[in-house]
């Protein structure tokens, strides 16, 4: 194939109909997502250990979504919300676009990622991102779940124990429902090593100051 060819069948190559385009940012690669996620999960989620993270892809051109990751290796791209297994098998994959448009109407981006759920229920983008996530996962009390603190939130944690899964992960302190551990201020004052730790005997959940927050059945 010559490099005109290679290039003429870059520009005509569409994935969807534009006379039809919604207010999803990733309209147009969307089915390719869709795709994507049935393959990664033909075989169901296998791994006993998965990790919630987040993955740049490099871009540097022009589109609403690129965004800039100040002390990352990728600083500019695209930014993907990834499930996968430790050792980095990727079983659901959602694209970021921050908030949704709350219109009434159900566009493609909800097919796939069921992103934004109403304000009323009063759930943050990131809680709803991993209730999307889990949503595939068949025997919860199989699974341990592990994130860091762009997810992590004590509201979160007690969803994800009355649905049976395991969890650890950092969380930040305005996340804690209140819990009464050491502030960071007061900890960095103390000897090396020093740690807080309370247990939520209701809804069993373990708090660590400045590391971890888990849970337990």
């Amino acid at each position: 194939m010559s490099r005109k060819r290679y290039f003429d069948n870059k520009k005509y190559l569409h994935f969807n109909d534009n006379n039809v385009i919604d207010s999803d940012r990733y309209y147009k690669v969307r089915p390719i997502y869709i795709l994507l996620n049935e393959a990664l999960q033909q075989f169901g989620v296998f791994a006993e250990h998965l990790s919630i993270d987040e993955r740049m892809v490099r871009y540097f051109g022009r589109h609403g979504c690129k965004m800039y990751r100040k002390g990352k290796a990728v600083k500019f791209g695209y930014k993907l919300c990834i499930l996968s297994s430790f050792d980095g098998y990727p079983f659901y994959i959602i694209p970021y676009q921050g908030a949704q448009k709350e219109n009434g109407s159900e566009n493609s981006s909800e097919r796939l990622d069921k992103d934004m759920k109403s304000k009323k229920e009063k759930k943050t983008l990131s809680q709803t991102v991993v209730e999307n996530f889990l949503s595939v996962v068949e025997t919860p009390a199989k699974h341990k779940i592990y994130m860091d603190n762009l997810f992590t939130s004590y509201d979160l944690f007690v969803f994800l124990r009355d649905k049976r899964f395991f969890a650890t992960g950092t969380v930040r302190e305005n996340r804690m429902a209140k819990c009464p551990l050491k502030s960071s201020k007061i900890l960095g004052k103390m000897d090396r090593g020093t740690s807080d730790r309370k247990f939520d005997t209701k809804m069993k959940l373990h708090l660590f100051a400045g590391i971890t927050i888990e849970f337990c059945h």
